[in-house]
């Protein structure tokens, strides 16, 4: 016996009839082996199956908020040493940094980039034949104001606010319930933006105060009124 993974445990030599017992080790790799024996000038073939390349994660999900994250890791462990895995990804926001491919146990590290969109979003990664989900929130829909609030004198005038929004995707609009304020622009859009209104003469001695809502922000209108003169 001149195989490192057979021992002959009795049966070493001997004369006329007898019996030759052996062991034979665990097979640690995924590879099939063989071995030859010669026991009385004649050849005993020993064949051993390989281990079965099977693969588990530490986790087959993970959740992100719409900032994203970087070097986040996914452990792999393997059967055996020698069997192969690979990570396949093809999703455009989401960037192996490491572990894209090897053999036995192993990690394989990823990054999520920020998602600009109010809309969430998922992929996979298949990570050893196995699907990894990962899952990301969008951006919040906030909006901010240029000003909440303006002036007018008697005669009226010309307005315009910018609105400030977390993303190009975020929509809005702008509700004018006041007959004397009309929405020239702007009445509504998604993202960043500019309503521009204009406010009619106020032909009454009597000041007046209107409330125009844009991106669901209350914008504060108000306008003197004619100064009583005889």
């Amino acid at each position: 016996n001149t195989n490192s993974w057979i021992t002959i445990s009795s049966g070493g030599s001997g004369l006329g009839n007898g019996t030759v017992t052996y062991s034979v080790a665990a097979n640690a790799n995924s590879q099939a082996r063989t071995g030859v024996l010669t026991i009385a000038g004649n050849a005993y073939t020993v064949s051993q199956a390989g281990v079965p390349c099977n693969y588990s994660l530490s986790a087959t999900a993970a959740s992100f908020s719409a900032g994203g994250g970087n070097n986040k890791t996914v452990s792999i462990t393997a059967a055996a040493s020698d069997c192969a895995w690979q990570t396949v990804n093809t999703n455009t926001w989401i960037t192996i940094n490491s572990g894209a491919s090897g053999f036995g146990n192993g990690s394989v590290s990823y990054t999520v980039s920020v998602n600009a969109s109010s809309v969430a979003r998922s992929g996979v990664v298949t990570i050893a034949g196995i699907d990894y989900a990962v899952s990301q929130s969008g951006v919040t829909c906030t909006y901010a104001l240029s000003s909440t609030n303006a002036s007018f004198s008697t005669g009226g005038g010309n307005g315009t606010v910018t609105i400030n929004a977390a993303a190009a995707d975020c929509a809005w609009q702008t509700t004018n319930t006041n007959a004397w304020i009309t929405i020239a622009s702007g009445a509504s859009g998604s993202g960043n933006g500019t309503v521009s209104y204009t406010v009619a003469a106020n032909t009454n001695s009597t000041a007046r105060a209107g409330v125009v809502a844009i991106a669901g922000i209350d914008y504060a209108v108000s306008q003197s009124g004619v100064t009583c003169t005889y």
